[in-house]
């Protein structure tokens, strides 16, 4: 399994309590300005690595549970933390320009009907809320497992729940198809999309040494 490299930037430890509703929650519905926009994007992003940083910690403590050990109460590693930031700093950039977007198709069809306006976006939005924690934590969460496995270089096989698909023929129905497979093997991340259900369950050798906990 291969690792994305990041660039070696990272916030403070952040202390991990919220949720990645929360930050959607906190993002302004009208344009700004550049600094607003750009001080909007820094804020989503801090409350999105806060969420993921606890996300991470919590599947590094399911697996080392699994092998007697006690989890971490922080995550110290260099690399993870950058990763973390980063992609917190994508999905924020990505979530602030689709709503942006998606704000003014609903302005072009319905203005100058304000009230008519609010209410469709505030309908698309909290659909949203839920489609980005889902996937966030479920990005996180696998990130955390394919870290845990290939620092500590863990063997075993794997396979994707739930089995059933939407019969699209893509990303998630080969990786179903594979049913049980060695770990090495893997050659899809799950999830494979912003709806994507699926994801990865190990079966880990009992008998490796853990020397890496996100330390």
């Amino acid at each position: 399994m291969t690792r994305r490299k990041s660039r070696n930037r990272r916030r403070p430890a952040p202390t991990a309590s919220s949720a990645a509703p929360t930050a959607i929650e906190a993002q302004s519905t009208s344009t700004s300005s550049t600094d607003d926009a750009d001080d909007e994007e820094e804020a989503l992003a801090a409350l999105l690595l806060a969420a993921n940083t606890r996300t991470y910690l919590d599947k590094l403590t399911e697996l080392a549970n699994g092998f007697g050990l006690d989890g971490p109460d922080e995550l110290e590693d260099d690399d993870a933390l950058a990763g973390l930031d980063d992609r917190a700093r994508e999905s924020a950039a990505s979530i602030i320009n689709t709503r942006n977007v998606i704000l003014a198709s609903i302005a072009l069809a319905l203005w100058p009907d304000k009230d008519a306006i609010t209410a469709r976006f505030n309908d698309w939005q909290a659909g949203q809320q839920e489609l980005i924690a889902r996937h966030e934590t479920a990005m996180t969460a696998s990130t955390a497992a394919s870290d845990f496995i290939s620092r500590n270089g863990l063997t075993g096989t794997a396979h994707v729940e739930p089995i059933d698909s939407a019969g699209l023929d893509d990303e998630c129905d080969h990786a179903i198809s594979q049913g049980e497979i060695p770990i090495e093997d893997i050659d899809i991340d799950l999830p494979a999309h912003p709806n994507c259900n699926h994801s990865w369950v190990y079966t880990l050798s009992g008998d490796a040494e853990i020397t890496w906990i996100g330390n």
